[in-house]
C-alpha cells in the first residue's frame, strides 16, 4: 500500500524495450568494476548496492530517486514509502527496510571475511567451492527476502550473486534478465516467503558445477 497522499509514477517491469540497452550497458560496466574491486578481495557493503541500482536504472526510472535508494519512511522520497508484494508474498515493511539492509552490511561483511579464512586455509576444491556458494546464497537471498528497492531487486541479488562468485575466482552465472527456469523461480520463492536460502544455495551449486 502506499502511504502517500498523491499518485506516484509506476516503474513498469520489464522497462520498455527501448531503455533496455541503458540497463544492459550499466551492467556490462559493473562487471569491470566487479574484477577491479576483487582482485582486492575487497568487503562488501550494502551500499554498494544502491550503487549498483542507481548505476543500472538511473536512466530509465520515472522519478529520480527511484534509482539508488531504499524503501522507507522519508519525507524527501515519499514515493518509498511503499509495500512489495511478488505473488502474495510481502516484502519487508519500508520503514523496516533501512534499519535491515545496515544489520546485513554488517553480516555480509562478517561472513565474507570468515569465508576468505576457510578457503584460503582449505585444500579441498568441492568444500571451498560450496563455502563460496553459501555465501552467494546468503546474500542473494537476503536482499531477495527483504526487496529493498521499488524494482529491480531480483536483478541486483543475481548481481550480487555474480560479484561474490567472481571474487573467489568462479564464473558469474547471471545475466541481468531473470533466469527462465522453474528452479531458480522456487528458489527465488522460497527465499521470499521463508528466508531459508536452501534451494537458492543448491540451484547456484547445480549450475557452477557445469562450468
Amino acid at each position: 500500500m502506499n502511504l502517500v497522499e498523491f499518485p506516484c509514477p509506476e516503474w513498469v517491469n520489464p522497462e520498455p524495450f527501448e531503455k533496455l540497452p541503458f540497463i544492459a550497458t550499466a551492467a556490462s560496466r559493473l562487471v569491470s568494476v566487479f574484477v577491479k574491486q576483487n582482485k582486492n578481495k575487497y568487503i562488501l557493503d550494502h551500499g554498494d548496492l544502491k550503487d549498483w541500482h542507481r548505476a543500472l536504472f538511473e536512466r530509465v526510472v520515472p522519478v529520480p530517486y527511484y534509482a539508488g535508494n531504499y524503501r522507507s519512511k522519508d519525507l524527501a522520497f515519499p514515493c518509498l514509502d511503499t509495500d512489495i508484494y511478488v505473488a502474495g508474498v510481502r516484502g519487508a515493511e519500508s520503514s523496516e527496510v533501512p534499519k535491515l539492509m545496515a544489520a546485513f552490511s554488517r553480516q555480509i561483511s562478517e561472513h565474507m571475511i570468515t569465508t576468505d579464512r576457510f578457503v584460503d586455509a582449505e585444500s579441498n576444491p568441492l568444500i571451498k567451492l560450496q563455502a563460496v556458494v553459501q555465501l552467494a546464497a546468503f546474500a542473494s537471498g537476503s536482499v531477495i527476502q527483504i526487496h529493498p528497492f521499488l524494482n529491480g531487486n531480483g536483478r541486483i541479488a543475481r548481481l550480487l550473486a555474480n560479484f561474490i562468485l567472481n571474487r573467489y575466482g568462479y564464473r558469474m552465472p547471471f545475466y541481468i534478465a531473470r533466469p527462465g527456469t522453474a528452479d531458480y523461480a522456487l528458489a527465488s520463492a522460497e527465499a521470499m516467503r521463508t528466508g531459508n536460502f536452501t534451494l537458492l544455495y543448491q540451484y547456484l551449486l547445480e549450475i557452477l558445477a557445469l562450468q
